[in-house]
């Protein structure tokens, strides 16, 4: 969604008028997730704007030079920063949806920088159970693997355990433990 005082944001107004219809598109388009993360790959901005490739790497670099997004060249992953605090999520329904959604990021520059954001916008809704077991922040603060860290154990279980080890790392990526136990960046002796 928009608010009026998109129009009459100095920081905005102070960008090119691309830069403005882009950001405009981003908050707004079919694209959009209501967390402001999702995977808009070059094509689909051409095609619904009706510009060259240049013209949305043009506009893309602008905003992100001015911090209103961060994009993944390589997933094509974008954040609208500021995305959650001009549409908040309404109540505990929205709340496990979202989580569900920040689920689908993919590990990266895309979920590292969003996972601070994130956590502060769903810690307002303590009491939702995703599982009907577990609440959110429970849920956040618990370790998880991805593939690659699944399948490298896999493959350590068949090689000398005196090997360096992999972090686990939440749910937002951020490394929390080694696999052998200690606290992620010290040495495991």
């Amino acid at each position: 969604m928009l608010y009026h005082e998109h129009y009459s944001d100095p920081e905005i107004r102070a960008m090119s008028e691309d830069a403005r219809n882009l950001l405009a598109y981003l908050k707004t388009s079919a694209h959009t997730t209501m967390i402001g993360c999702f995977r808009l790959p070059d094509g689909y901005v051409c095609e619904d704007l009706q510009w060259s490739v240049e013209r949305v790497s043009k506009g893309f670099d602008e905003l992100s030079r001015n911090g209103f997004v961060t994009r993944d060249d390589t997933s094509k992953w974008i954040v609208v920063h500021r995305f959650l605090d001009e549409n908040p999520l309404p109540n505990p329904n929205t709340a496990k949806a979202a989580f569900k959604l920040f689920c689908q990021i993919p590990n990266g520059i895309i979920r590292d920088c969003f996972g601070n954001a994130f956590c502060r916008h769903i810690g307002r809704f303590p009491e939702v159970s995703v599982n009907g077991f577990e609440t959110i922040p429970k849920l956040l603060a618990q370790p998880y693997r991805n593939q690659e860290q699944e399948q490298d154990q896999d493959q350590d279980q068949n090689q000398d355990q005196s090997l360096p080890s992999h972090e686990e790392r939440d749910v937002t990526g951020r490394a929390i433990r080694s696999r052998e136990g200690s606290p992620a960046g010290e040495v495991a002796a």
